[in-house]
């Protein structure tokens, strides 16, 4: 993947209205056994900590559609900015204007791209402990893995990564060791 440079991040961030925002990333298909509804209930437990979260969904908008009523039931619209469906440079975009990457599924997955992407671009994952997610995310190596349906865990690991720049600088590069050794 190519790393886009500050200039394209920068835009982006402006494009989406992210400038001076801490942002999670969802993506892939947007659907129920993704986690969708977890990650609205774990924003709406991490905004009091950071009122500038802001969770970007990054998947076709009209999958988004469906969880809109569930994101205002929770009280957490105003944190969702839906990307739409992005490719190319806008995704590269995306990745690096991310600062955890989330993999919340409560599905049996595979390994997960969104976790082999976020690696590529030094990003640290929380993810779920369903599936194959646990031989790609290391705990406590390069992010954390936790079971989607405990809120309050996979929040306080989202946490740890949002309060602690150094944390997720360290946990990014890890991932991208592992990736390209």
């Amino acid at each position: 993947a190519t790393i886009p440079d500050d200039a394209e991040v920068a835009a982006f961030r402006e494009r989406f209205d992210l400038v001076g925002k801490l942002t999670v990333a969802i993506g892939g298909r947007l659907h129920e056994l993704k986690g969708v509804r977890q990650v609205f209930e774990m924003l709406a437990l991490l905004r009091g900590e950071f009122p500038e979260i802001r969770m970007l969904a990054l998947g076709k908008e009209e999958a988004y559609a469906g969880f809109e009523a569930y994101a205002q039931e929770v009280g957490v619209q105003d944190l969702v900015v839906s990307t739409g469906w992005l490719d190319g440079a806008d995704l590269h975009c995306a990745m690096a204007a991310t600062d955890v990457m989330l993999t919340p599924s409560t599905c049996f997955e595979t390994f997960g791209m969104m976790n082999l992407e976020a690696m590529e671009f030094r990003r640290p994952v929380v993810a779920t402990s369903f599936g194959g997610c646990p031989e790609v995310v290391r705990d406590g190596v390069n992010g954390f893995v936790a079971n989607p349906y405990d809120v309050e865990a996979f929040a306080e690991r989202i946490a740890r990564l949002l309060r602690d720049p150094e944390l997720r600088a360290e946990m990014g590069d890890a991932g991208h060791k592992l990736l390209n050794d």
